[in-house]
């Protein structure tokens, strides 16, 4: 039995036995460590926490990394559609460009036979 009063007693002292634990064990005659146990509210300091009593925040942090998390949600996403899109816009002006280059050709194929051309290859003309 005393045994199990000390090791309850190291537990609470460290603090790993709080809440409904501490609680269940009335019999022991032990306060948990974060109680309002330690000196009175007006005789404390500012920024001072007497010794023996332990902040324990009433809501729970914020995650820092949620915001961090929350932009690559929808940034990485965003990212690799925006490639997708202007990789498909690329392809179609390349596409685009290569029909108007097949069109030049196939309009440049055959014998010209205007007059001005013809000037040109039965010699050369007058200079000044």
């Amino acid at each position: 039995m005393r045994l199990m009063m000390r090791t309850m007693m190291m537990l609470m002292s460290v603090g790993l036995l709080s809440g409904v634990a501490a609680r269940r064990t009335p019999w022991l005659g032990l306060r948990p460590v974060h109680g309002r146990a330690g000196a009175p509210r007006g005789q404390a300091e500012p920024g001072q926490v007497p010794p023996g009593v332990e902040y324990i925040p009433q809501k729970t942090a914020k995650n820092p990394m949620r915001p961090v998390g929350l932009a690559w949600a929808i940034g990485f996403p965003c990212g690799i559609l925006l490639f997708i899109f202007t990789k498909r816009q690329v392809d179609r002006n390349r596409a685009k460009q290569l029909r108007a280059r097949r069109n030049m050709r196939a309009a440049n194929a055959g014998a010209y036979e205007r007059q001005r051309y013809l000037d040109h290859a039965s010699g050369p003309a007058p200079g000044p």
